[in-house]
């Protein structure tokens, strides 16, 4: 090979001739995993920060609306922590992670009705299971579903589910924009001097 001359050296092969140490295909894959880690670790920070909000919130919510002891905000704790896991984790690795993009295709109305009815199914089941853990008697799973407290919990966990989707839209939207390069300074107008002074 002349001195001039450049190496060629085809993908996946090292110009010693050694093992390949990259490919194409490695690439992406590897990209897309470090993408999927970073969504993972997003997700999760959300999971723990909507934990934190609703094991406040709940305590106080079961004291004002079912009895103030201390029986029921240990309760109201417990259905926070129960609830916002199965709620929260399907939300977010189901709805918006692996059938994101089934759950797109089947139209806005089927999408919210279906999710809707699963939230809800969702809710009721962490609710008894919560109530299960605490009063140690398994009847209490289906004496749940007709307990009249849930006129009170029904409306509160809409209030709270709705509030939480909406700030994460709010954010999801905020990081778009940044990302897409939107949210650029207000130009600078600077408007010539009548006077003609410089």
């Amino acid at each position: 090979m002349s001195p001039g001359a450049r190496a060629i050296v085809k993908p996946g092969r090292r110009p010693d001739g050694g093992a390949p140490h990259w490919r194409g295909a490695s690439r992406h894959a590897i990209l897309a995993r470090v993408v999927a880690t970073a969504r993972t670790r997003i997700r999760l920070r959300q999971l723990a920060a909507i934990i934190a909000v609703t094991c406040v919130l709940t305590p106080v919510f079961n004291v004002l609306t079912v009895q103030a002891t201390m029986r029921s905000a240990v309760q109201g704790l417990l259905d926070g922590v129960i609830i916002t896991v199965v709620v929260g984790g399907y939300l977010l690795f189901v709805r918006d992670g692996w059938w994101r993009r089934w759950f797109r295709s089947v139209g806005v109305r089927t999408d919210l009705v279906l999710n809707s009815a699963i939230v809800l199914a969702l809710f009721l089941v962490g609710r008894a299971a919560g109530q299960v853990v605490t009063t140690g008697d398994p009847r209490r799973f289906l004496g749940s579903f007709t307990d009249a407290h849930l006129a009170y919990a029904l409306p509160f966990f809409a209030l709270v589910a709705v509030t939480i989707q909406f700030v994460r839209a709010r954010g999801r939207l905020r990081r778009t924009r940044v990302f897409c390069g939107l949210t650029m300074p207000e130009p600078v107008i600077s408007w010539p001097d009548p006077t003609g002074a410089a």
